[in-house]
């Protein structure tokens, strides 16, 4: 149920994000994260991955509506669901840091010192239970050669959003290109883009469960409804694509 109730929130502060910067099709743009099955997934199971990108969309929604510290509380919170989303609350900061709008900065750093504070508090009782020490932090993922990292990160990226709509993504490829020459002037390319560098980076290290590439999917949808805001039928067409994944897979290859 609290999976359940994450990821609704997680639809509500993307839709709201989306609407706030202007995004015309923001529930296209919505349905395209939500009918995907690893989302449906998480959605419905006891993990952790729909918690912590719920409350970064809201940190980021909060951050935008001049909310500074209740923007960096959520993003602490994040980070203290999965300790791994302090990197794209940095790009939340980092997006923030370089607009050119009166108060960006200032909203920016404040919000960045109230995450920091917040974060190391939430992980005092993990200290604490640790014996006093970072043991709680330490990581004993293995890693295999970089040719086998690669080909899990490419087939599970794969299996992210199924063959049927990575051929409408293929499509979507020239639009894409357009927008990313607005990073500079757009706050939301940048965040995106931010975010979707980073999260891929992050699942190419630790290139296991599916789940953990839900936030590149959010990053995704997000350029996706820049790039294709006068192209909705491509958008509708990755709905429906993954629609037809819920229910028909070709199996290309056989991630572990």
């Amino acid at each position: 149920l609290g999976s359940l109730l994450a990821a609704i929130g997680c639809a509500a502060a993307l839709a709201a994000l989306l609407r706030r910067e202007g995004v015309g099709w923001a529930g296209l743009v919505t349905a395209v994260v939500v009918v995907n099955p690893w989302f449906l997934i998480a959605a419905t199971s006891t993990v952790d991955f729909l918690w912590a990108l719920a409350l970064l969309l809201a940190a980021a929604w909060l951050l935008r509506t001049d909310r500074a510290v209740l923007a960096g509380l959520a993003a602490a919170l994040a980070i203290g669901c999965r300790a791994s989303t302090v990197a794209l609350v940095a790009c939340l900061v980092v997006a923030e840091l370089l607009d050119d709008h009166d108060g960006a900065r200032r909203r920016a750093l404040l919000a960045a010192g109230v995450a920091a504070a917040g974060a190391l508090l939430v992980f005092v009782p993990s200290f604490r239970a640790s014996g006093d020490s970072l043991a709680f932090a330490q990581n004993d993922v293995p890693t295999s050669s970089f040719v086998v990292q690669l080909g899990r990160f490419a087939a599970k990226d794969l299996y992210l959003v199924g063959p049927f709509a990575a051929v409408v993504l293929l499509v979507c490829i020239p639009s894409l290109a357009r927008v990313l020459t607005r990073f500079r002037v757009e706050w939301l390319v940048r965040f995106a883009t931010l975010g979707l560098v980073v999260s891929q980076l992050l699942f190419l290290r630790f290139p296991w469960k599916m789940g953990h590439l839900l936030p590149s999917l959010v990053f995704l949808a997000i350029l996706l409804g820049v790039a294709l805001a006068s192209r909705p039928r491509l958008l509708a067409a990755l709905v429906v694509a993954q629609l037809l994944y819920l229910v028909v897979n070709v199996q290309l290859v056989r991630p572990d």
